[in-house]
């Protein structure tokens, strides 16, 4: 990934203890995007990362690092750790892949953004087409 600040691809950390896990997912977290034609719409997270030479991109409303686990796990990538930076700086960590591909993040009410359990976008119009 040309001009990243970080890690483009799993890593074997200098510091591993015996026992713990000699990987991570490294995933880039990109400035949001307003995803809108009149300008007045939701911001739009973006994340990628880079993992055995594949790179993966997400866009959502309701956590790029969520949707990109999903991204991963759909395309086979083995459970794992992962680290997401922001400008070249630590902003998340994780230790599984497989499961911050089933949250999200939700935003209702007065209490904030909170995880909560990722559910897929149903089906509206009834078929595969």
């Amino acid at each position: 990934m040309d001009g990243s600040t970080f890690p483009a691809q799993a890593q074997t950390p200098a510091s591993a203890k015996t026992g713990e896990r000699e990987w991570a997912v490294y995933i880039e977290l990109l400035p949001p995007v307003l995803r809108s034609p009149t300008g007045g719409g939701p911001l739009v997270e973006r994340a990628r990362c880079e993992v055995g030479g594949i790179t993966y991109e997400a866009e959502s409303k309701s956590g790029a690092i969520c949707e990109i686990c999903r991204g991963l796990m759909a395309a086979g990538v083995p459970d794992g750790p992962w680290r997401a930076y922001r400008d070249g700086k630590l902003a998340l960590i994780g230790r599984s892949v497989h499961r911050m591909a089933g949250m999200a993040v939700s935003e209702g009410g007065k209490s904030g953004p909170k995880w909560v359990k990722w559910r897929p976008f149903p089906d509206r119009f009834g078929g595969d087409e």
